[in-house]
């Protein structure tokens, strides 16, 4: 499909859009393949990305396993990964790191930076093994971070600089923003956040959508893309407020098209549509404290995920 400016009819209907949004996009940016189509608001500003970074930091533990840095298969037993406060048991440690990439880790504890609705569905601790059940917790997503960490020997900003961010020739984009949330919390596993521009986030996207390749050179590996697009669990109504039902490798999924979706708690999202190359990265700045997310909250600032699929209605 042509990657061509929007024409004028509809960068209005995306910029009123944005202008009643009621303040839940900050940021709006929308590629076809790699080409920009619209760019409005605050496109070069870092923002918290929330639990978009899981599917970052997916994408990044693949090009780790590529480069020989991380066994997939390893157990929790085998990185020597546990509690001090709760220490996991021996069912628990038989979890891998693709288990937990897959949200199909068994291990139910409370994690740092748990949102209500992902705890409260989490099933009984020790009532299923690891990879027998779907279950979305911050808990094996923070843990990730540390086991990242730990076996690459680089901290997570340093690798996505390295990785992705300088091969990719982002904007805006500094180690500094990928840092561990230092708040007290109930694991060992501090969650960290992630800070990037609507306009970075948008050429994320974009490489995904052209399998990991920038100017002929390989920066994700193709296959790991097609295994993280790979449904493996079949979830229901998901947390995301779209009909991305299914769930591969850290990404939610739209298993008939192929579309892949990275979705935050106050309205942040990544879109990839790999059979059109087109991407929709959405941002609305809610900070990185929980008080100035519960303000947003409060004055109906959270963004949903009906305005990612009104965006994406207007451009297919």
């Amino acid at each position: 499909m042509p990657a061509n400016p929007v024409d004028g009819a509809l960068a209005q209907q995306l910029k009123a859009l944005m202008e009643n949004s009621g303040g839940t996009i900050d940021a709006l940016v929308i590629l076809r393949n790699g080409q920009v189509l619209f760019e409005g608001g605050a496109i070069a500003r870092p923002m918290n990305v929330a639990s978009v970074r899981k599917g970052v930091l997916g994408m990044l533990f693949g090009i780790a396993a590529a480069r020989g840095l991380v066994d997939l298969e390893a157990t929790l037993e085998d990185l020597d990964i546990d509690e001090s406060q709760t220490p996991l048991t021996t069912l628990e440690k038989k979890a891998t790191v693709l288990n937990l990439l897959a949200a199909r880790s068994g291990v139910y504890l409370a994690g740092d930076a748990e949102g209500d609705l992902s705890a409260s569905l989490l099933p009984k601790r020790g009532s299923l093994a690891p990879g027998d059940a779907f279950a979305y917790s911050n808990w094996g997503f923070n843990a990730l971070g540390t086991i990242f960490e730990q076996e690459t020997c680089l901290t997570l900003g340093q690798a996505f600089a390295d990785w992705i961010a300088i091969p990719t020739g982002m904007q805006d984009f500094a180690p500094s923003h990928i840092f561990k949330d230092r708040d007290a919390g109930p694991s060992d596993h501090p969650a960290y956040r992630v800070m990037l521009s609507a306009r970075d986030l948008a050429r994320f996207g974009a490489l995904i959508t052209n399998d990991g390749q920038y100017h002929g050179r390989e920066v994700i590996p193709q296959a790991w893309i097609k295994r993280s697009a790979t449904p493996l669990s079949n979830v229901g109504p998901p947390l995301t407020g779209t009909p991305f039902e299914s769930y591969g490798l850290s990404w939610w999924l739209d298993p008939v098209k192929g579309d892949m979706v990275a979705a935050g708690s106050g309205g942040q999202f990544l879109f990839v549509g790999r059979w059109d190359g087109l991407t929709v990265a959405i941002l609305n700045d809610t900070g990185t404290t929980v008080a100035r997310h519960l303000w947003h909250k409060l004055k109906g600032r959270s963004g949903s995920g009906a305005t990612l699929l009104t965006v994406i209605g207007l451009l297919r």
